[in-house]
C-alpha cells in the first residue's frame, strides 16, 4: 500500500508479481457481446465535464495543500463555481 501516486509499482513490477503467483491462465472468450447503437444523451457532455471538473478541484486541493500556492486556490474556486453551474 502506497502513500502517494509516486510510490506505485511499475507495470513490469506488477506483472512480475502476478506471474509469481503461478495461477492458471483464464481461457479467452471466443464470442463477442452484442452491442447497441448507443447515442449520447443530452446531458452526456455535461456529465463528462462534471467528472472532469471534480478532478480539477481534487488536484487543485492537493496541489494547494502541498505547495501553498494561490494559483491552486484559484483553480479550486474556479472548479467549485463550474460544479455549481453543472449541478443545475
Amino acid at each position: 500500500m502506497g502513500v502517494d501516486t509516486v510510490d506505485r509499482p511499475t507495470t513490469e513490477e506488477l506483472l512480475a508479481e502476478a506471474r509469481a503467483l503461478e495461477e492458471p491462465s483464464l481461457d479467452a472468450v471466443d464470442r463477442v457481446h452484442a452491442h447497441l447503437d448507443a447515442e449520447p444523451s443530452a446531458k452526456a457532455f455535461q456529465r463528462d465535464l462534471y467528472t472532469y471538473m471534480r478532478g480539477v478541484r481534487s488536484a487543485s486541493v492537493a496541489l494547494g495543500e502541498r505547495t501553498g500556492s494561490k494559483d491552486a486556490e484559484q483553480a479550486e474556486r474556479f472548479a467549485d463555481s463550474m460544479l455549481k453551474y453543472l449541478d443545475q
